[in-house]
């Protein structure tokens, strides 16, 4: 069986670049390749309902996923798939790894979202390929409300339609990142990957076997260019106010702090 790197993470936070300074070094190693459809929604409807109807537990969530992952697995050698859809899975995976001895690597890779804000807005407004203006209230909650969030506990539809689409980004973001924190990994931020000690920090996690040759390669494709923040075409605007500020800090704040920034 091959070992399985993965990561817990956001998208836009580095992920592609990750998997594609891997496969520089002679990794098998892919972005969001493993299909978890079978399971994604029925898995976050258990993880975030306080209802107990038809929820999903860890043991019938492997049932339904373990045949699609192992099928990457077979042979020696390593397999990664460093992909943001796949860092929800996260406890299946580890559930699968510790019945079937699978060895594992992975991380937490972050980034903080303040300037990129724009991603996460696009995330949150093409829900069902409906385009939704920041100042139109639907009735029709699947328009605008994200499908893992639907089963919340701690948000209900009610406050969810009050917030602007700023605080709904803000809270979208420390939602995932609370989550991601209790899966206990080392955490990278994607600024660190311009830093060689900090990127061969993940490296020594993910594939300790590195030779020198290779660390010298995966540092090399793992240096980060970040994109412009500013975007023509960008939906909202990337001009900081005072209100989003005071928001940004209230609901994000102790998130930001967990995460050492």
């Amino acid at each position: 069986m091959k070992n399985f790197i993965h990561v817990l993470s956001m998208s836009k936070s580095g992920t592609a670049r990750l998997a594609y300074a891997l496969n520089s070094i002679g990794i098998d190693a892919h972005h969001e390749i493993v299909d978890i459809r079978p399971v994604y929604l029925k898995w976050m409807k258990n993880r975030f309902s306080s209802s107990p109807v038809s929820k999903l537990d860890v043991e019938s969530a492997k049932i339904l996923f373990q045949e699609e992952l192992l099928k990457y697995l077979q042979g020696d050698g390593y397999f990664a798939d460093i992909s943001h859809y796949l860092a929800t899975l996260y406890p299946i995976i580890d559930s699968i790894a510790d019945s079937m001895n699978i060895d594992t690597r992975s991380v937490h890779l972050t980034r903080s979202f303040f300037p990129h804000r724009t991603i996460v807005y696009n995330t949150l407004t093409f829900v069902n390929n409906v385009r939704i203006s920041d100042d139109t209230i639907h009735t029709d909650r699947d328009l605008y409300y994200p499908a893992e969030l639907s089963w919340c506990s701690d948000i209900e539809w009610k406050d969810w339609v009050t917030m602007s689409q700023f605080e709904r980004i803000c809270w979208y973001w420390k939602f995932h990142q609370e989550y991601f924190l209790e899966g206990g990994r080392k955490i990278f931020h994607v600024e660190d990957f311009n830093f060689d000690n900090r990127s061969l920090e993940i490296l020594k996690i993910l594939y300790p076997e590195a030779t020198d040759e290779q660390k010298e390669i995966f540092k090399r494709e793992l240096f980060y260019i970040p994109e412009s923040p500013y975007d023509a075409n960008a939906t909202y605007t990337l001009k900081t106010t005072d209100e989003e500020k005071e928001i940004y800090e209230r609901i994000c704040g102790s998130t930001l702090k967990k995460l050492g920034y």
